[in-house]
Formats: C-alpha cells, structure tokens, sequence
C-alpha cells in the first residue's frame, strides 16, 4: 500500500460535510447522476426528485427557482445520513495475457521517466450527489506473470447511508460515495480470465507471430499505447451499511505507454488482436 498519487476531488450534487446541493455546478448533469444511482433509479426518491424537478420547471424557466426546488428537496430533514462505513474500493489498472500454450509468460512494464509524470488517471464516478474522484497515479509498475492476470488498483473508500423521509415516512435510502484514502492504495493481482474476443467486436489491430519453424521459444512485444482509455463498472455491496448496495463507475486512462514483452513457445502461429474499450490484447493460434 501507499502508492505515489494525486487525487482532485471535484463536488458533485450534493456537499458531503453539509448534506445540501451545490448550486454552482454543471446542475443537469449531476441530477441525472443521481437519479441513475444504484439504490435512487426506479425508487421512491428518484420517482419524488422528479415530481419536484418537474413543478420547477413549470413555475420558471430560470435556474434560481430551479435551484431552490433542489435545495427544498434536499433539505436536511428529508435526506438525513444515518450511517458511514469504509470499504475497499477495486479499480482495474491493467491486464496480463497470454496465449493457450503451456510454457508461455509474459512481463508487463510501465516506465516512468520522472517523478512529476502520471502512469495512469482513474476517474470515479459521482455517487449519490457526492463528489467525483480523479486519481493520478505517479508510479510505473513492473510485473511477470505465467497465467492471465488482472492487476487492480486498490483503495479505501468512505461510504455514507442516506434515509430519504417524507411527511415524516421514510421512502428510501441511497449510498454516496464521500472520500477516497490515498494512505491505502496499493495493488493486488488477481487470476482472471480475459472477455471472449466475440464479445468485443471487430478487432482494432492486430499482430501475427508465426514459430513454427523455431525452435525452443521466442520472445516478442506488444504494446498499449498512452491514451487509451475504458470505462468500467462494479456492483458494491457495503455490508457495514445494512447491505445497501451500489455502482462503482470509472473512466481509466494511460497516461504511459504499457509495454508486454511475451515468451512464447515455438511450433505455433500466434495471433494477437486488441478491441476498442479492453486495455489489452486477446491470443489466439492460427
């Protein structure tokens, strides 16, 4: 744990410390951020945010009464946070993948060429009105692997419950996501099977490797070049909040070129294939 990074905290809907909206954001957004959240969407709290979103817009075309129809609704004694929990927060951060053949390896490296450099950006979606988390990492990695890996980011994430009341009855209840400990990342690497390249789509690019006329093995490279980007989600389960559950989404993006240097085994022709959206390349033999 206690990689270098950055995080910028960006204020979504809703002020964590003080429960109430922010009036000076990008509004529309961030209110259908919320209505979309796990735990708010097809709920009596989304249903009764747009009842109220729909009256304003009735009485006035202007942003002030807009505003003032949110701030009642988020008024203190209707969305109350009635309890906090911490939990791990699991990032992807990237793959390691290797062909069906025994004997195969791979190393995965991202180089750093100064301390002032990001290796990789995770943007973590707005949960719950909260704030929108943009973690910069300031650190490569280095990493051998005989089996296909998943190797994620890890951190701590603080998580509040808030009870939705209304004429005094309570109508539901939603998590949000309030602050990230940068004290408590680190990696882990995980075992992973890879998406099946059917479900991918047209291959972006592709490299054919052809040993059969080699003997013992042969080392070769492939790369994922800086800027690419994918978007992934996670369903939470924040079991120290009665078991509330919620989506995780983040955009990552490398801010580093990924270099997979692969030994692999001769008497095969190796096809290598990367997808729009999957941060690593998928193999086959031809």
């Amino acid at each position: 744990m206690g990689l270098r990074a950055e995080l910028t905290v960006i204020p979504g809907l809703v002020d964590p410390a003080s429960g109430r909206p922010l009036p000076d954001l990008p509004s529309t957004g961030a209110v259908e951020d919320f209505l979309k959240s796990t735990g708010v969407a097809d709920t009596a709290v989304a249903a009764a945010l747009r009842v109220v979103l729909a009256a304003a817009a009735q009485q006035t075309a202007e942003g002030l009464g807009w505003w003032d129809a949110i701030r009642r609704f988020f008024a203190p004694e209707i969305h109350t946070v009635v309890a906090e929990s911490e939990q791990t927060v699991v990032l992807d951060g990237y793959w390691v993948t290797l062909p069906a053949t025994a004997g195969a390896s791979a190393k995965l490296t991202v180089t750093m060429g100064s301390s002032e450099e990001t290796s990789a950006s995770f943007m973590i979606a707005g949960m719950g009105g909260g704030p929108t988390f943009l973690l910069d990492l300031k650190e490569g990695v280095s990493r051998p692997a005989d089996r296909c890996e998943r190797i994620v980011l890890l951190t701590t994430g603080r998580f509040q419950k808030v009870e939705v009341t209304q004429n005094g009855a309570v109508i539901g209840a939603y998590p949000r996501l309030v602050a990230l400990d940068l004290a408590n990342l680190g990696w882990d690497f995980e075992p992973a099977t890879p998406p099946s390249a059917a479900t991918l789509g047209d291959p972006i690019t592709t490299r054919d490797f052809d040993l059969t006329k080699v003997a013992g093995s042969a080392t070769r490279s492939v790369e994922i070049g800086r800027g690419t980007t994918w978007e992934m989600s996670a369903g939470l389960e924040l079991a120290g909040l009665g078991g509330i559950k919620a989506k995780l989404s983040a955009k990552a993006t490398y801010r580093r070129d990924v270099a997979i240097e692969c030994k692999l085994p001769a008497g095969h022709h190796y096809l290598a294939a990367r997808y729009e959206g999957f941060p690593a390349w998928l193999w086959s033999l031809i």
